[in-house]
């Protein structure tokens, strides 16, 4: 797992930055649109930001964590098929 190191950055920031990319990687699969790179490390890094936080963020919950990473394995898969 190579979670990228974001220390110095505002988590919440980072993770609402995360999470706009993952809607938008939904909509036009290709990592480049994401913050991390891969789907790996960027939904890694969003589930150890989450889970460091020490007040949970109102508008993302630990199950749309998982909903993006799932969401977007399935749309990881679809579109390497493609290739």
């Amino acid at each position: 797992m190579a979670v990228v190191d974001i220390t110095p950055c505002n988590p919440y920031m980072i993770l609402s930055r995360m999470e706009t990319d993952n809607k938008y990687f939904l909509e036009h699969p290709h990592i480049k649109h994401l913050w991390a790179g891969n789907v790996k490390d960027q939904i890694d890094t969003m589930k150890s930001l989450w889970e460091n936080l020490t007040e949970k963020p109102e508008w993302l919950s630990w199950q749309e964590v998982l909903d993006y990473e799932e969401k977007m394995n399935e749309v990881e898969l679809l579109h390497a098929l493609r290739t």
